[in-house]
């Protein structure tokens, strides 16, 4: 059997290039973009379904294969002084350490961390921080029909706050809205929080 993929790329940009929507876009440039085929194979139990029936959403694999693509890791360093004479270091004799491990126990695999950001000072100085941090987790939906890999858990969705971060963070925890505005109910760290599936919740976490 024959067959082929068509592969199609949007071209956003940033602002408004005030050339109106009869003028094309003349300064393309050559931008590196990655792919990745993922063939899977549904689960003998669940064989006898339609497929239009258990194909809403991708797999488990597949969601961690897309996020693997469009959040990569990259690796910041360090510059040496000498090789950069106009790079100001607080203290370029201080060793870096050789690992970081904040994270306790891995989140579950249908939950995918989105942010985690410090927040600023409320004294209106927006480069001063304050005492609190936000989390964003968002719990995936998946199809379920396929089977899942390794030491894949779900947890049902639950997540805790002291087996996430054991070092980390203060006694409690608060949910807020998405915005930072609202505030809602407020759990002990220790506590396994349930998010909503396809839901994304905010909790507010103060400092030690």
């Amino acid at each position: 059997m024959k067959g082929w993929f068509e592969v199609f790329l949007d071209r956003r940009l940033n602002q408004d290039d005030n050339r109106g929507l009869q003028q094309g876009i003349t300064d393309n440039r050559d931008t590196p973009s990655y792919f990745r085929i993922l063939l899977e194979q549904r689960s003998s139990r669940f064989k006898h379904l339609p497929f239009k029936e258990n194909s809403r959403y991708p797999s488990l694999l597949a969601h961690q294969a897309s996020l693997s693509l469009l959040h990569p890791i990259f690796v910041l360093v360090r510059l040496d002084s000498e090789a950069e004479p106009n790079v100001v270091l607080r203290n370029p004799d201080a060793p870096l350490k050789s690992n970081f491990s904040p994270v306790g126990l891995e989140l579950p695999c249908d939950v995918h961390l989105l942010n985690l950001r410090t927040l600023p000072s409320p004294s209106g100085t927006l480069y001063l921080p304050s005492n609190f941090s936000a989390l964003f987790l968002h719990r995936l939906g998946f199809d379920c029909s396929f089977d899942t890999w390794g030491q894949c858990s779900t947890q049902n969705g639950t997540v805790s706050i002291s087996n996430l971060f054991p070092t980390l963070f203060g006694s409690t925890v608060e949910e807020v809205s998405l915005s930072l505005m609202y505030t809602g109910n407020k759990f002990s760290r220790d506590a396994h929080i349930q998010l909503p599936a396809m839901e994304i919740v905010t909790l507010k976490l103060s400092q030690r």
